[in-house]
Order: structure tokens, then sequence, then C-alpha cells
């Protein structure tokens, strides 16, 4: 075999090596979204109050901040005199918002 056939074969099998890791990498890609996807549902199910639990008529936030108060968290008082003030009307809302629930009140 001649050093051009050599190359010429050794080319073409470089090209199919990397079709293939385009096609694997396509496919990790899409695993990896869908399972993002099923964490942040498990996060959502799992810091959710369970239905007829302690759920709140409201909660409040502020636009600032991406975290997530009951009306008596000591930080409220401050929320209710800012012009950044969020409302949300269940702990759902607020948690598809992108908000997190407050560690002091257990929000």
């Amino acid at each position: 075999m001649s050093e051009v056939e050599q190359l010429q074969q050794e080319t073409f099998q470089l090209r199919a090596d990397y079709e293939r890791l385009v096609r694997v990498i396509a496919e990790l890609g899409m695993n990896l979204q869908s399972a993002e996807q099923r964490l942040a549902e498990f996060e959502t199910e799992r810091l959710e109050p369970a239905v007829g639990g302690d759920e709140e008529q409201v909660y409040y936030a502020s636009k600032n901040r991406r975290k997530f108060h009951r009306p008596g968290c000591e930080f409220v008082p401050c929320l209710l005199t800012s012009p950044n003030l969020i409302e949300f009307s269940s702990h759902r809302e607020a948690r598809e918002a992108g908000y997190k629930p407050c560690g002091r009140c257990g929000a």
C-alpha cells in the first residue's frame, strides 16, 4: 500500500470516528437535559409541602433575592415596604418562578 493510500484510509477512518463522536455527544446532551429536567421536578416535589399541610395563602419575596418567605417570617416586614416586593399565592408558584424557601421560616 502506498503512502497516499494509507493516508486516505486513515483520513476515512478519522472522519468515521468523528461522525460517531458527534452522534454520541448529541445523545449525551439530550440525556443530560432529560436528567436535569427530572432532577428539577424531583426537587420541586420534595420541597413542596404536603397537600392539606401548612400551605400559606401568600408567600413573599424580593425581585433582588431568590428566597421566598412565610408571612410570619422575620424578614417580611422589610419586604412589605420594598418596591421590589413579589407575592406568590402558593409554594409551588414560588418554586416554579425559581425561588427557594427561606431557611429561617421554613417556607
